[in-house]
């Protein structure tokens, strides 16, 4: 399998993921509230609350819904990707509401895909809502984070084996935490061995050291995706559309262009920072245009992490983003919802 540590970054003038650039996907990630059920301590404090929100009506969020799809079709985009994450999404009253007229609005030749990034803390029960919910959908995808400070990692588990088996995709996330790195090591393998798909993730902050060389070493080379991986589907895709397979064997997702051409491929855009490659400052990002960040109250951002402050529309009352993709304007990109986000570089050789 590749070493990623081995690709040339400061060759790369394009990097984009396989599905929403093959297949003119726009990408909706909302965070319909912060408030979580867990207070990890490696958490930054942007991504949770322990005081629970202020709900709108269930009417404001199917008016919502509609409202970003309406935007994709309106910029060119044929097939929709929606991640709902937190917070802990799962506990939003309207949450299953909110899947449920996604999956309605899903037309005949088009690809409707659903990623929610949970704790898996609902219950069976929950969860075979949930399922049920899910049907008019192409794909779904569980982002499961694996927080050991408050799950017991059986039940985990058995909850995503659970979704695994209701052809529900599944991914693992590991923090691993710099004071409790060698347990989530041990865990992670413990959850590849049930048969789960895990990603290592660096602790964005730390307040206690730095990563070695040799922790460093794991986090930018294990954990990866298995190129026998096959995406589970609720619904067929329609025979046009580009399955990751097309374009490497090893289905890894996310796709960079060299200077000369040359592509290269590594599994996940959460892997960039432990890379080296997080700063794409003046490179035209598609960030506002083809993916919206949508926060608590609506508001439309440019980013989650680096530009999360840059307000660009309401999802409620409009506007609803760029017209075109424009410059990044910061210098650090270390967000999955952002390192995924089409971005090409502007000022290079190419002679």
């Amino acid at each position: 399998m590749t070493d990623f540590s081995k690709i040339d970054f400061d060759k790369v003038v394009e990097t984009r993921n396989i599905d929403l650039f093959h297949n003119n996907v726009f990408q909706i990630h909302w965070i319909p509230g912060r408030y979580c059920n867990y207070n990890c301590s490696y958490c930054w404090p942007d991504s949770h609350s322990l005081k629970r929100d202020e709900y709108r009506d269930e009417s404001f969020f199917m008016k919502a819904i509609e409202n970003v799809v309406n935007v994709g079709k309106q910029r060119g985009f044929k097939n929709n990707r929606l991640t709902l994450a937190g917070g802990e999404p799962t506990v939003h009253p309207h949450f299953l509401a909110i899947v449920e007229k996604y999956g309605s609005l899903r037309e005949a030749d088009s690809v409707s895909n659903l990623i929610i990034v949970t704790n898996l803390s609902r219950s069976y029960a929950w969860f075979k809502k949930f399922v049920d919910v899910c049907s008019n959908l192409n794909s779904v995808s569980v982002v499961a984070s694996w927080h050991r400070e408050y799950a017991n990692i059986d039940e985990f588990a058995e909850k995503a084996l659970f979704l695994q088996e209701n052809n529900i995709n599944v991914d693992i996330n590991v923090t691993f935490a710099v004071q409790h790195f060698e347990n989530y090591y041990k865990e992670s393998l413990y959850l590849q061995n049930k048969g789960l798909t895990v990603k290592a993730l660096p602790q964005r902050f730390t307040n206690s050291r730095e990563y070695t060389e040799e922790e460093l070493n794991i986090l930018k080379t294990e954990c990866k995706y298995s190129s026998d991986r096959k995406p589970k589907l609720i619904n067929p895709y329609p025979e046009s559309y580009i399955s990751t397979d097309k374009i490497n064997k090893d289905r890894y997702t996310m796709e960079l262009v060299s200077e000369d051409g040359s592509k290269q491929y590594v599994d996940y855009a959460e892997r960039y920072p432990s890379l080296g490659f997080k700063n794409f400052n003046s490179w035209v990002c598609y960030s506002g245009f083809q993916n919206l960040c949508i926060d608590e109250f609506g508001d439309l951002r440019r980013g989650k992490a680096g530009c999360s402050d840059i307000v660009i529309g309401n999802i409620f009352t409009g506007p609803y983003g760029y017209d075109s993709p424009i410059p990044c304007p910061m210098e650090l990109c270390d967000a999955a919802t952002d390192s995924v986000t089409r971005k090409i570089k502007v000022c290079y050789n190419k002679s």
